[in-house]
């Protein structure tokens, strides 16, 4: 699936969304700036938490299936 801009209807979605960007604005008008600051370096850094944590965990998935690939490889040990 791919899902385009059509330039023309552009502004007629937007529109929908106009109450929603005010709501937002003015609930973002009640923080100081160093709260907004706090709050960027908080979503900043949970997100940079997340995309490593992704990434070790996509590490592991691949040690485990290289390892499980390995070991089907192997031919079976004699049995004394």
């Amino acid at each position: 699936m791919f899902i385009t801009l059509v330039p023309q209807n552009i502004a007629r979605v937007g529109v929908l969304y106009e109450h929603m960007q005010r709501a937002m604005l003015k609930n973002w008008d009640s923080y100081t700036d160093d709260e907004l600051r706090l709050l960027l370096r908080f979503a900043s850094q949970g997100y940079e938490t997340m995309l490593a944590a992704t990434e070790e965990l996509k590490a592991t998935i691949t040690k485990a299936a290289a390892a499980k690939g390995r070991a089907a490889k192997k031919p079976p040990r004699a049995r004394r």
